[in-house]
């Protein structure tokens, strides 16, 4: 497996923040060393963090998947959940699960683009027109491919699959088409692909944590966010930003990441056990997100949320030079995508 190098290591590790430092400690006295050798209950905790509110989607399955494998083990495991970014940014979590002070984590694909170029292939822009030509790809082989090529250069391995939606804009201002976006700071991810697609667009992309974010469109530090719309409805930024543009602009999965190399260490009844709560938990969330898209825009409705329809054509073709800036690698597997649903 190719490993990310010495010195990029040392570039994530500079980045983390006191808070980070301070999770990992607390997270560290409670996770086993996962390369330790011996009897199954050498892997006895599995701290499971992410971004997501408490009464969230993510957290929702968290739970499940908390409550499977305490069942499947007979309690001899503990999984502990971690929301609302409690252990850190997902950067910081990504870096805790690399040195084993954490061991799992709930986020996107396209977080681990710092790891690797080809996770930006979660990402893209207006690669899919809808829904069905999403699931097309991410249930097949091809979809596959794209996670195994992802956990082979990150080193994280992607379990099970969430699925997210489509993105949407909620801004101060009414938005209709990307040309009145000008000037207009969004809130991103520290994601090159994602910053990339709102300079195109005209808009000032601000990378910033979740966690952030509500105070910062409170105090008027940024315009605006871009998010599944579960996302915008349960950390409530609808009730700042009540402009909901339906621009569609991605459709995405979370999946659980885990250090590849530690994973395959834990004991087999573990990894059995983790894997088949996952995949229990896979099943029942795409349903439930679906239902959940329709019940949250029903409540942001009532709570004075605007939602506004764009037109797809006009939002795709603002996009386009976007993918000019994409490593050619990345170009390539977009161009494998639309290939498999003929567009």
């Amino acid at each position: 497996m190719k490993q990310p190098s010495h010195s990029m290591r040392s570039k994530l590790f500079a980045g983390v923040t006191t808070f980070g430092i301070v999770s990992i400690a607390l997270v560290g006295c409670s996770a086993t060393d996962p390369t330790a050798s011996g009897s199954e209950s050498a892997k006895d905790t599995i701290t499971l963090g992410h971004a997501g509110a408490p009464d969230s989607l993510q957290n929702k399955a968290a739970l499940q998947i908390k409550e499977r494998v305490e069942e499947l083990t007979d309690g001899a495991v503990t999984v502990e959940v971690y929301p609302a970014s409690q252990l850190g940014s997902w950067e910081e979590q990504q870096g805790s699960i690399e040195v084993g002070a954490q061991d799992a984590l709930i986020e996107s694909p396209g977080s681990l683009e710092r790891y690797t170029d080809l996770a930006a292939v979660g990402v893209l822009p207006y690669l899919y027109a809808n829904q069905d030509e999403f699931f097309e790809v991410w249930d097949g082989d091809l979809g596959a491919d794209i996670i195994d090529q992802i956990s082979e250069e990150s080193g994280f391995r992607l379990l099970g699959s969430f699925y997210r939606g489509p993105w949407l804009t909620a801004t101060n201002k009414l938005i209709e088409s990307p040309s009145d976006l000008a000037g207009v700071k969004i809130r991103v991810p520290n994601q090159a692909s994602v910053i990339a697609t709102w300079e195109v667009f005209g808009a000032s992309p601000t990378p910033m944590a979740l966690n952030e974010v509500f105070s910062a469109l409170e105090q008027g530090a940024i315009d605006g966010v871009e998010n599944p719309i579960d996302i915008h409805r349960y950390n409530s930024f609808y009730e700042v930003v009540p402009n909901i543009a339906e621009t569609h602009h991605m459709y995405g999965n979370y999946h659980i990441q885990v250090w590849d190399e530690a994973y395959q260490a834990w004991p087999d009844n573990v990894r059995d056990a983790f894997d088949q709560a996952v995949e229990e938990a896979s099943l029942s969330y795409r349903e439930a997100s679906i239902a959940d898209a329709i019940e949250s825009k029903k409540v942001m409705i009532e709570g004075g949320a605007t939602f506004t329809e764009v037109d797809f054509d006009e939002w795709a073709a603002a996009a386009a030079p976007a993918y000019e800036k994409f490593p050619e690698a990345v170009q390539e597997w977009a161009a494998k995508v639309r290939e498999s649903y003929g567009r």
